[in-house]
Order: C-alpha cells, then structure tokens, then sequence
C-alpha cells in the first residue's frame, strides 16, 4: 500500500484532502499538533514544525513511494504578524521541497491566488484578464501573497 505525506493535514484544505486519500492510501498527516485520536484507521497523525529542517527530512524519509502533498502554511494574510507569515511558509516550503527533492518524492503543492493580487479584504489590484495563465503578472498586495510566490520559485529551482 502507498504512504503519502501530507502537510498542513488539520487545515482548512488538508483536511478535505486527508478525507478524499484516508480510503485509498496510507497517510503521514502532518500538522504543528496532531489530534488525540485519528477517524480515519489508515492516517497515521504526527505533529511537528516545518520550520524544522530535520523534521522535514525525517517525515519525508518515512513515506514510500515518495510523495508528499504539501499543504502546509500559514493559509492568509492578517492570521499572524506579517513576518511570522513570511518566514514560516517561505521557511517550511524550502524545508518541505528541499527534503522531497533529496529523496526524489513526487510533490504536490499550493499557491494562492494572492500571488496575482487577489486579497480577501477586496482591496487587491484588478487584474489584467480572465482566466489567469502562467504569463499573468505576479503582484502580491502582502506578505502572504509574497511568501507564495517565493515559495513557487523554491519549487522551480528543487525541480
């Protein structure tokens, strides 16, 4: 049976994705805590810190095939200070990517469409048209959005 890893695994999106995989695959659910008990009989439940290079390398170890789907982030702006949204999702992406690309993982990862200026509060820059491609200009508004893009240039560079 495949084990995947997935970060971020009690976010709003890991979650639904622990629910959607927990019947067809084995899971290492990651999150900065993990819950008393696990619903699901085939998720295992682990907490730790991205931040954490070591923790990164060793969860990564422990999944075959190597796969990960990171989801893992502070998921927006305004939930932290500013730089404590930058530095966790650029540090723990670095960790996360970096750790896959030294096992080989397959990766699936997230970004945000606040990479383009698109903000919660309403106040983002229009954008240039619809639907939005790889050639739309990236504008983040703020810290979040910033952290992402950086984030997408650490996978390009690990890929």
């Amino acid at each position: 049976m495949d084990t995947l890893l997935v970060t971020g695994a009690l976010g709003t999106v890991g979650r639904w994705t622990v629910e959607a995989l927990a019947d067809e695959y084995e899971l290492l659910a990651v999150d900065l805590h993990r819950p008393d008990e696990s619903p699901y009989d085939r998720v295992e439940y682990v907490g730790a810190d991205l931040t954490d290079r070591s923790a990164a390398r060793e969860l990564t170890t422990r999944v075959d095939p190597a796969a990960v789907i990171h989801l893992a982030a502070v998921p927006g702006h305004g939930l932290r200070p500013p730089t404590e949204t930058f530095q966790t999702n650029v540090t723990s992406t670095y960790n996360v990517l970096t750790a896959a690309g030294e096992v080989g993982a397959d990766v699936v990862w997230t970004s945000s469409e606040a990479t383009y200026g698109v903000t919660a509060d309403g106040d983002a820059r229009p954008l240039d048209y619809l639907p939005i491609d790889e050639a739309h200009p990236q504008r983040a508004e703020e810290t979040y959005g910033l952290s992402k893009i950086i984030g997408e240039v650490i996978a390009e560079r690990i890929v």
